[in-house]
């Protein structure tokens, strides 16, 4: 049996061998691991508790302890250290000595001293000593005191610098560490690990990443912004990483939170999808169209997402944005609009995709106004790409339709005609194609042309020319065909 005395000669605590090898989960039981269950009996910490031996002996705290002993427990207070033994502890943590560490908190020493920049707990994590940070943290080192820059250890352990500092951040948040508390910077823990991806190497981000997730869990807030207005989502939308983005979004992240920066700054207003945009952050993007990102929100300078890409020569990414419905024509607060900053810059790919917008949307409208005068049953052959020549050239003798067209086949070039047209008639009839969608839409601008002012047309008349790409056979089955067909309509009285 041993058996543990206070001062006063009371008995405090006894423990049997089979108790003693619980404690320590092994088959001895070293001093150690006994003050630290004691530590709970006395309310002390165990580098303030010495456990005499015969009376007077001082038992070592790495020996093991072997029974019948009887032991007696004495409590002591912090010694008042001196200036070279505060700095020999705050090396110590600097560097990683766990021994040089535990003799000095043996001392007892205070693991706090006052008066000093950073405590040693801030050196331990900053450093990724995570032995040390435990001993520092055992013996009562503040979880969440700040440096002159206002730096909690949980937020330099969130520098990622250093290897073992996931781990340190893993420790403080067991130990109860505040997650929201903000740098000089106004950055939480949270916002300074997605600021500290700087190479974009894998490995890093992957960390980054993990130490994010520890953070979110522990209810971190995902909105919080530091001092230039910048949310968690920016930063990660920033660095490019998906997984990132994502776990963000699934937090709760407002996916149109703008930055709140100082007005006259340029990045004011900004969104998560103008950062992803002005880096070229594809997969970031599509995951924030998804998300319902605003693809017209503006800048401080009139700026959308558009602009951005633009700007930064992403033709790829001014492609998914055209394609969310971005719009090209708009002007910001200077009067320029996406193509004027392409011609600036002379981005041949990107002004080619502007350009084919532009026809595109001149065609659609040529299209609504032509479609006004062609008859109903070409707009059923024309939907259903079953248009041929005879056919569409005949007119009901119920409707008289006024128009004529002259079709033609070019299978192995899949070209326009440019075979003469047929006599020109008036037609009175409404067309209009549904308007379903985008992707109705794109149909249009595969299947359709528009020519205004061409061999034997006024002014007012225009030319539609359909090309349908696809035959339903016999069986219903659909079969790759072009067919040609064009019908000009004449403004009629």
């Amino acid at each position: 049996m041993l058996r543990v005395y206070r001062a006063s000669g009371d008995l405090l605590a006894e423990f049997t061998q089979e108790d003693l090898q619980k404690l320590a989960n092994a088959d001895k039981c070293p001093g150690h691991v006994l003050k630290k269950h004691l530590q709970t009996l006395c309310g002390q910490l165990r580098f303030k508790q010495r456990l005499l031996k015969e009376g007077s002996t001082v038992h070592n705290d790495d020996a093991f302890l072997e029974p019948p002993l009887d032991l007696t427990l004495v409590l002591v207070p912090f010694v008042t250290a001196s200036t070279a033994q505060i700095d020999e502890l705050i090396k110590a943590a600097r560097r990683g000595d766990v021994s040089v560490v535990e003799d000095c908190l043996n001392r007892p020493q205070e693991p706090d001293p006052p008066g000093q920049k950073a405590s040693a707990l801030h050196h331990a994590v900053q450093n990724g000593h995570v032995d040390v940070a435990r001993l520092l943290l055992e013996a009562g080192a503040s979880k969440d005191r700040t440096t002159k820059e206002n730096n909690t250890p949980l937020c330099l352990a969130a520098e990622l610098e250093h290897a073992g500092q996931v781990q340190c951040i893993q420790l403080l948040l067991e130990s109860r560490a505040d997650v929201e508390i903000a740098n000089s910077e106004g950055r939480s823990p949270l916002l300074q690990a997605l600021s500290s991806t700087t190479s974009g190497a894998w490995a890093e981000v992957a960390q980054c990443t993990k130490v994010a997730d520890l953070l979110l869990k522990a209810r971190a807030n995902v909105e919080k912004t530091d001092n230039l207005g910048k949310p968690a989502l920016v930063y990660a939308c920033e660095k490019g990483c998906t997984d990132m983005v994502k776990m963000i979004l699934e937090a709760g992240a407002e996916v149109n939170q703008p930055c709140t920066r100082e007005l006259g700054d340029t990045s004011r207003g900004s969104s998560a999808l103008h950062r992803a945009a002005a880096r070229g952050r594809l997969d970031v993007a599509r995951m924030l169209l998804s998300a319902r990102a605003e693809v017209e929100k503006v800048d401080a300078n009139g700026w959308t997402p558009l602009f951005k890409a633009v700007r930064h020569a992403h033709s790829e990414m001014v492609q998914l944005l055209l394609d969310a419905g971005a719009d090209w024509l708009k002007k910001d607060s200077s009067g320029e609009s996406p193509a004027s900053i392409a011609k600036v810059f002379g981005d041949e790919d990107i002004l080619h995709l502007l350009k084919k917008k532009k026809e595109h949307r001149a065609g659609i409208a040529a299209l609504q106004r032509a479609s006004a005068r062609i008859s109903s049953r070409l707009r059923k052959e024309l939907e259903q790409g079953r248009a041929t020549g005879p056919k569409a050239a005949a007119a009901t003798a119920r409707t008289q339709t006024a128009w004529a067209t002259k079709a033609c086949s070019n299978a192995s070039t899949c070209r326009l005609s440019s075979e003469s047209f047929g006599k020109v008639c008036r037609s009175d009839h409404n067309f209009c194609i549904p308007n379903g969608g985008n992707w109705l839409i794109k149909e249009l601008e595969m299947d359709f042309r528009i020519e205004s002012k061409g061999e034997g047309l006024t002014k007012d008349d225009e030319e539609l020319v359909y090309q349908p790409r696809f035959r339903p056979c016999c069986c219903g089955c659909g079969v790759a065909w072009r067919q040609n067909v064009r019908a000009r309509t004449v403004a009629g009285k």
